[in-house]
């Protein structure tokens, strides 16, 4: 009987000090889990780049899923789908133009002439409310109010616009030759901005598409944006 108890202690103390072999988290099991996004209809595509006149610039844009999960992993059956999709994308592009914009403004290394440095406040001032309502549209698509989607990406459209001057304002010291990370920043946001302006006709052209049902995708034109 003694030896019996020695051998249940012995083991229950090896069990005790080899416990992280027995508390393996599931990320250790698999590391960097990935699904594969997938493929979306080519006709599903053709159609909203036909309809958007986007040309092949509009199709090489909504094939790219990017390499974030909370974009890749959107489904798309039907151009509801696609007009999600899309928004989503816009949202991240507009971030990234408030970022470069932010970056250019808190450079400390720069002084900017008031002028700029009036104009880039203004346009940051703009790119957070232009970020919400694409939020809002976004939420719109997902519960099938595509008029209020629609509403809402045309007023967060009015305020990327209002950014467009103040990045033209953007300068940088004319006394040097050598580019500076402030000229990187500034043309980072010019970039960006005009990426970003040419994907949100797409995505407006695709959300009136499917908010009239066209291209199945189940819209409902009839009703009003709600106040």
């Amino acid at each position: 009987m003694a030896s019996r108890f020695l051998l249940l202690a012995l083991i229950f103390c090896y069990l005790s000090l080899n416990n992280n072999v027995y508390s393996i988290q599931p990320q250790q099991i698999i590391p960097n889990l990935k699904f594969p996004a997938k493929k979306v209809d080519p006709k599903l595509i053709a159609t909203a780049c036909d309809h958007s006149k986007g040309g092949e610039a509009c199709v090489k844009w909504l094939n790219d899923k990017e390499n974030d999960p909370e974009i890749s992993l959107i489904e798309i059956n039907d151009m509801r789908d696609l007009a999600f999709f899309a928004l989503k994308k816009i949202e991240k592009e507009a971030v990234n133009v408030s970022e470069a914009v932010e970056m250019k403004l808190n450079n400390g290394s720069e002084v900017l002439p008031p002028e700029t440095q009036q104009g880039l406040s203004d346009c940051r001032e703009h790119y957070v409310p232009a970020v919400d309502l694409i939020e809002e549209a976004v939420d719109s698509v997902g519960n099938k109010a595509f008029p209020d989607a629609v509403k809402f990406l045309q007023d967060a459209i009015l305020d990327l616009n209002a950014c467009e001057e103040s990045l033209k304002k953007i300068t940088t010291d004319p006394t040097t030759k050598n580019p500076t990370k402030a000229d990187q920043y500034a043309t980072m946001a010019i970039n960006h901005r005009d990426v970003l302006e040419s994907h949100v006709v797409i995505t407006q052209s695709i959300l009136n598409l499917a908010a009239s049902g066209g291209g199945g995708g189940g819209g409902a034109p009839a009703a009003a944006p709600s106040s």
